[in-house]
Order: structure tokens, then sequence, then C-alpha cells
């Protein structure tokens, strides 16, 4: 079972799928949806048992989205000092570089826990 709601450049569908789309089913219901158009589908979630929502934005809505996008990875790339396509790699630098910082300071704490129960100090 398929339910279409259309609400100006949003389109919400729910269906009967347990897992999310893959990208070639993405594709084809997009193409279904609007033959020749620009639609972004922008979520897919899990809204019961067997059902899923999933919500599109079309035409003037959808180019809308993308450039909203494409704002957000510029500002995003500004700030990391990379550029856009560097952006998945800088960003897992800097989630590497915190969980070394979280165990240094975990060591730390350790440290000062052991300085304060009068313990030796022993530096790993």
């Amino acid at each position: 079972m398929l339910e279409v709601v259309v609400r100006g450049d949003e389109v919400v569908v729910e269906l009967a799928s347990e897992a999310p789309l893959d990208s070639a089913e993405r594709g084809e219901l997009e193409e279904a949806l609007l033959p020749g158009g620009l639609s972004v589908l922008v979520a897919d979630r899990a809204v019961g048992s067997g059902r899923r929502r999933l919500e599109l934005r079309v035409g003037a809505g959808a180019l809308g989205y993308v450039q909203a996008l494409r704002r957000r990875e510029e500002a995003l790339a500004e700030q990391l000092r990379c550029g856009s396509a560097e952006l998945p790699a800088r960003v897992a630098r800097l989630l590497e570089g915190l969980g070394e910082a979280d165990a240094l300071r975990d060591q730390l704490r350790g440290l000062v826990a052991q300085h304060w129960r009068g313990e030796p100090e022993q530096l790993s």
C-alpha cells in the first residue's frame, strides 16, 4: 500500500517496507512521482511495523533544498579550512583527535586520583 500526500513543493510517501529503500529504489520512486522533474529525498524513516515514511522536495522546493545544503557545506568547509571534497576526511581526523584527547583526559584523571590517594604516579 502506498499513500502520497502533496503539500506545495513537499511530497510525503508512506509505504509498506521494513528496510530503507536503496538508491535504485529511491530513484525509481522519485521518477514515478515526478517524471523528468527535479526531486530530492530528504528523509526515509520507519513510522511503524513494516511502514516507512519518505519525504521528498520537488521542483523549486528541491532546488532550494539543494542550495541550502550547498551553503551549509561551504560554511563547514570554511570553518574547517578545507575544500568541500575534503570535508569527510577532515571530520574523520577531528573525531580521531577527539578520541585521543578523551583517552589522555582519562589518563590524567587517573593520575590526579592516584596523587590524592597518595599512591605513586605512573605514566603508561
